[in-house]
C-alpha cells in the first residue's frame, strides 16, 4: 500500500501550514459582509430557496439574491446540517478546500515535471504571499474552492482525460 504512504507526508506538511491561520481563525474569525452574506444564503437552502433575509449595502427590491453563485452556500448548508458547524462552516470549508487545493498542487507537479514536493511547496507559497488566500481562508470565502475547482480541470487536461470529476484525480 504505496498509495497512501506517498500522500502522507504532504497532507501532513500541509496541515502544519495551515495550522497557524486555522487556530487564529476559530479563535477570531476574519469574517467579511460576504462571509454573513454565504452563510445567511446557506441557511436558505433547504427551504425558500436564496430568498434574501438581510440587507446589504445596497438596495434591491427582487426577494432573491443575485449575489453569489450557489455552490459555497449549498457546500455551507449541507455541512452545517451534517456536522452543526454554525457559522464557522465556510471557514472549515475553505480550509478543507485548500488542503485539497495543495494535495491536487502536489499531484499536478508530480506528473508534469516528475518531481515530488515542486507542486506542494508552489500551493503553499500562496500562503506566504500576496496575502489573498490566506484572507480568503481566515474569512470562509471561496478562493479557496475555486483553486481547488481549478486544480481538477488542470490536473484532468494534463492526464488527457475526460473532464469528469472522478476521471481528474484518477
Amino acid at each position: 500500500t504505496r498509495a497512501p504512504k506517498l500522500w502522507l507526508w504532504p497532507l501532513l506538511i500541509t496541515l502544519l501550514a495551515c495550522l497557524p491561520l486555522f487556530m487564529t481563525s476559530l479563535l477570531s474569525p476574519a469574517y467579511s459582509p460576504d462571509s454573513w452574506a454565504f452563510y445567511e444564503l446557506s441557511q436558505t437552502v433547504f427551504g425558500d430557496f436564496y430568498r434574501i433575509t438581510h440587507m446589504r449595502s445596497f438596495a434591491s427590491d427582487v426577494p432573491y439574491s443575485a449575489a453569489f453563485p450557489p455552490l459555497w452556500p449549498t457546500l455551507i448548508a449541507v455541512a452545517d446540517a451534517a456536522l452543526g458547524t454554525g457559522a464557522r462552516t465556510g471557514l472549515y470549508l475553505a480550509f478543507a478546500s485548500f488542503v485539497g487545493f495543495a494535495l491536487l498542487s502536489e499531484l499536478i507537479g508530480r506528473h508534469a515535471t516528475g518531481a515530488a514536493w515542486f507542486g506542494l511547496a508552489v500551493a503553499l507559497a500562496l500562503l506566504i504571499g500576496p496575502k489573498m488566500v490566506s484572507i480568503e481562508l481566515a474569512a470562509g470565502r471561496t478562493i479557496p474552492l475555486q483553486l481547488a475547482l481549478f486544480a481538477l480541470v488542470v490536473l484532468g487536461l494534463l492526464k488527457g482525460i475526460a473532464m469528469t470529476l472522478l476521471g481528474a484525480v484518477g
